[in-house]
């Protein structure tokens, strides 16, 4: 009876942490459109069943999609498991009848969903390594809880562990990794040095940096084994057969790497030259810039959306890292050096995206923890209480922001309702005057209450902050919008899937941006800019019968477009039509053309999903 009530008091904590975790992660898991998602997942599971070659790539001579290990493409596989068991239970076993039972399911949004399911699964045991790699390493279930809890509650874990993308299931394999090298030196048991083996070699197989972890590993196990025999062949004997486990198992989950080495090493060769180079708003200076920019975002992003919990919990962190330091436990020296290279690592490239640094997080958890508890024991019993009370209701309040950034993903295609908190917002902050931009100003008018007096369309108007839309900003100039500078926006109004700051070009849902007047230097767009409308038509008022008029879209050259408009304020429509090499349609009005008036209410590429709202009336007399 006590051993089963150990067990379980052992397993309840990290177990209330996976489902809190789960909870929020799968209540905003229909977050929109991920950038990433199709490449060497859903694309590859297309090419698959069309071709019967169960390959991550196939017929692709730059091998595209193997910029990522073959795991994401197992994970991607695996969530067509019902259709595959009912193909091999009745057959009949033709690729042509596998084909119809996969691919009309690739793309669609069950399919997608299943896929996101089952990264949010993996990355979740995260919280579960660690929490037992705190308790091999002898902390306390206190310290156990609090490392877990601080990793499960980040905002940064939370929304990455949504995309079927491969940084925090790698995260875990690192983590599952250093655990049972720990359970290695710990039990001085061989069988565990060859698990952390494969788990590198599937921390590999996810994303090829992490075969960072494997000289950490070998360094480990080949001295605990040492220790016991006293013989460096023994110990030089079992590195090399956790080094051929290792390559192994990555071999396995990645074969196209002996399969299609030309495709592979192409590719691999792209990835290189694209963080070596710079990606647009992402890239950084090389070096100390970049390796104190990685640790900024750990100081203001990484534990918490909100900078002060953020901070403090980084100030535990490093007191928590000159603990482990003093203990002189090898294990702890092996996990601190290998986080410290790989940041080095990533640190000498001009590209920075945040989601590479998120492999290190666990560690960077686990110290937290370690400086939490190591000022408890030098506090007394009452003002250990108060600590951990302060620590918790900072962990309450990430769970609170996750929660509601979940909520604000369930309401994302509601733009009414981010409009009315915006002027609700700026309603509030009656000290500042707004500069709503032109395709603002038209969605904010069909709202039915007046406007606050303090926002404006006029751009020379002595304003103090500037709002606009997602849509006519980061989506358009992507290419020269600034990343990774975490005090751009004053407020966001819209879906809550990305921390913004970090990943400000993320695209698929609409959102109502406010800057400050000092901070919109930054941007690569000006108030005149926003103050006009993108679509203007040549005439306001045409004659049916052989009259015409010219549509122009700005910035939308040689693209097909769709118009939403209405004709007397009846039900709106939609037309397609193609713009020319300056952005322009001519419209003929023919005899035949219904008389009315023909108002344009919004338009959008035809390859997108987000429309931009205006406000042009042509008359048709």
């Amino acid at each position: 009876m006590n051993k089963a009530a150990n067990r379980f008091a052992y397993a309840l904590p990290p177990a209330l942490l996976l489902l809190l975790f789960w909870w929020v992660s799968f209540y905003g898991l229909d977050f929109g459109a991920h950038w990433d998602e199709p490449r060497a997942k859903l694309d590859s599971v297309r090419k698959s069943v069309q071709s019967g070659l169960f390959l991550q790539s196939v017929g692709e001579p730059d091998g595209y999609s193997y910029n990522y290990g073959g795991v994401n493409y197992l994970l991607a596989l695996s969530a067509y498991t019902p259709e595959l068991t009912r193909y091999l239970m009745k057959g009949p076993h033709t690729r042509e009848a596998l084909s119809q039972a996969i691919l009309p399911l690739t793309y669609t949004l069950e399919s997608l969903l299943r896929v996101r399911a089952i990264y949010v699964f993996f990355s979740s045991l995260s919280v579960v390594w660690l929490y037992c790699l705190c308790r091999v390493l002898d902390r306390s279930r206190t310290e156990a809880f609090f490392a877990a809890a601080i990793l499960s509650l980040s905002w940064e874990i939370a929304y990455h562990s949504r995309w079927a993308a491969p940084d925090v299931v790698m995260m875990q394999f690192a983590a599952l990794a250093f655990l049972c090298l720990s359970l290695g030196m710990k039990r001085r048991s061989l069988g565990w040095f060859y698990w952390a083996a494969i788990a590198t070699g599937l921390t590999a197989g996810t994303k090829y940096p992490g075969v960072l972890i494997l000289p950490f590993v070998l360094v480990g196990a080949a001295y605990t084994l040492w220790q016991q025999r006293a013989s460096s062949v023994y110990a030089l004997k079992h590195a090399a057969g956790m080094t051929a486990t290792t390559s192994l198992t990555f071999v396995l989950t990645t074969p196209g790497v002996l399969i299609d080495p030309f495709g592979f090493f192409a590719q691999l060769h792209e990835q290189q030259e694209t963080y070596s180079g710079g990606w647009y708003g992402y890239t950084v200076a090389p070096g100390l810039r970049h390796f104190g920019e990685i640790w900024k975002y750990f100081m203001l992003q990484g534990f918490s959306h909100y900078w002060p919990i953020s901070v403090g919990l980084t100030a535990f962190f490093l007191l928590g890292l000159l603990v482990v330091v003093k203990e002189h436990r090898l294990i702890t020296l092996l996990m601190a050096g290998f986080c410290l290279l790989y940041i080095v690592f990533f640190a000498q490239q001009k590209a920075m995206i945040v989601r590479n640094m998120q492999v290190i997080v666990p560690f960077l958890c686990l110290a937290a923890a370690r400086g939490i508890t190591a000022v408890g024991q030098r506090l007394g019993r009452t003002s250990t209480r108060v600590l951990y009370a302060v620590v918790a209701l900072g962990l309450t309040v990430n769970l609170g922001w996750e929660v509601y950034a979940a909520e604000q993903i369930r309401k994302r295609t509601d733009l009414d309702y981010f409009l009315r908190k915006f002027e609700a917002y700026a309603r509030a902050s009656s000290r500042d005057t707004f500069f709503v931009s032109n395709d603002l100003s038209v969605v904010l008018s069909r709202l039915s209450d007046p406007l606050p007096g303090n926002i404006t369309t006029k751009p020379d108007a002595p304003y103090t902050r500037i709002a606009f839309l997602q849509s006519e900003g980061a989506d358009k100039f992507f290419e020269k919008w600034p990343s990774n500078r975490w005090d751009t926006y004053d407020k966001t109004f819209g879906g809550l899937e990305v921390n913004l700051e970090a990943y400000p070009t993320f695209v698929g849902n609409e959102r109502i941006l406010v800057v400050s007047r000092k901070h919109f230097g930054r941007l690569p767009l000006t108030a005149q800019y926003l103050a006009y409308s993108k679509l203007w038509v040549s005439k306001t008022e045409v004659v049916a019968g052989n009259d015409f008029y010219i549509l122009k879209i700005k910035d939308f050259p040689d693209v097909n477009v769709l118009v939403r408009y209405s004709v007397n304020d009846g039900v709106p429509v939609e037309a397609t039509m193609s713009l020319d090499n300056l952005g322009e349609k001519r419209i003929d009005v023919g005899p035949n053309t219904a008389r009315g008036k023909y108002r344009i209410l919004a338009y959008r590429k035809d390859v997108e999903t987000i429309w931009h709202n205006v406000d042009v009336t042509v008359a048709v007399k």
